[in-house]
């Protein structure tokens, strides 16, 4: 529901991150070549008339999966779908999850695989998503101490 869901985003990777997201594209690369030749094969095993294997789908799903990593130039389009479908949306400068502990209210439930999100003390409910997103599977998190926050 467009109305009760607020959808963040982490800004431009900090300097240390910045050869991650550099290995994160060089996979998106790969996986993308991977799904080409995956594709090519299904396609001419259809052409040709054979059957097609059941390991053949396996490998162009997993493939695909692989590719959709956002880079930032996915990410700002994905935003401006978004806004575009009346999303509220939030782009935050650096780390997304310093925004969410900032803005969180009473009895909101934090959806994020982001492992500080725990020490925040305004969270209280995080859910972590767990397993492939097709799943659906999440560890539910009620965190009942209180730390000193760092906000």
């Amino acid at each position: 529901n467009q109305e009760r869901v607020v959808i963040y985003f982490g800004g431009e990777p900090a300097e240390e991150k910045i050869a991650m997201q550099l290995q994160r594209q060089q996979l998106r690369n790969k996986a993308q070549s991977r799904t080409s030749n995956a594709l090519d094969k299904l396609r001419n095993r259809v052409d040709s008339g054979l059957g097609v294997r059941k390991i053949i789908f396996s490998k162009v799903r997993k493939y695909l999966r692989e590719c959709f990593r956002l880079s930032t130039t996915d990410r700002d389009a994905l935003i401006a779908f978004l806004k575009s479908r009346e999303w509220i949306v939030v782009l935050y400068e650096t780390d997304a999850d310093l925004r969410i502990a900032k803005d969180c209210q009473v009895n909101v439930i934090v959806i994020s695989r982001d492992s500080d999100m725990p020490i925040h003390t305004k969270v209280k409910t995080l859910w972590r998503p767990i397993g492939h997103a097709t799943q659906g599977n999440f560890l539910v998190y009620k965190i009942l101490w209180e730390l000193p926050s760092i906000i």
